[in-house]
């Protein structure tokens, strides 16, 4: 898997629809974020494939249609990494609690999260 390049917020905005559309134009990026102007939606996502490696294209008709090279997960598992180094100290219990302490969940969610800790620690012991 390769390591997440530093993305913007807009970039996550049109990666997100990337992602969520499986692969997506220009036009169709643009008109699910609704700003900016789809000259800078193109730049960005020129970028994002050119510079970043993050995006690939293939033509259809006159318009190219953009598909992700690199999935959510992994973005996500790399921002939250230097999130937790950077702010927290490397802790991810203080991650957790900082999370937690943000919101209030309902008992489903902390089934949900006890769940996946006891899966996390299934794991470690194996």
């Amino acid at each position: 898997m390769k390591a997440a390049p530093g993305l913007g917020r807009r970039e996550l905005e049109i990666m997100n629809v990337v992602w969520q559309l499986d692969e997506a134009t220009v036009r169709q990026v643009w008109q699910r974020l609704g700003s900016p102007a789809y000259t800078t939606v193109l730049t960005m996502m020129r970028a994002l494939e050119e510079k970043k490696k993050i995006l690939t294209h293939r033509e259809r008709g006159k318009a190219y249609v953009y598909r992700a090279t690199i999935t959510r997960e992994a973005v996500s598992r790399s921002l939250i990494g230097d999130l937790r180094d950077l702010v927290f100290g490397g802790s991810m219990p203080l991650l957790v609690h900082n999370l937690l302490g943000t919101q209030s969940l309902s008992h489903d969610e902390l089934g949900q999260l006890r769940q996946v800790l006891d899966a996390h620690e299934e794991k470690s012991l194996a």
